[in-house]
């Protein structure tokens, strides 16, 4: 919970991973399975600290992955 607060993680689409470019690979590869990402977030009490995952980070990631359709 520390590192959350302490904005290790950030909101996908944010970091450094590209996902589009990933999901694209496998399916160009004829995958069909699921996907699974995992976002690290537990706030009890306050916000982060640094606001990169932060409620806001948390819609920000739904709405990007959302758009990829």
């Amino acid at each position: 919970m520390e590192a959350t607060r302490d904005g290790v993680f950030c909101a996908a689409g944010d970091g450094d991973v590209k996902i589009a470019e990933a999901i694209g690979v496998m399916e160009s590869n004829g995958y069909e399975g699921w996907y699974v990402l995992e976002q690290d977030m537990a706030i009890v009490g306050d916000q982060p600290r640094d606001s990169k995952i932060s409620t806001a980070g948390v819609r920000r990631s739904i709405a990007f992955l959302a758009n990829l359709g």
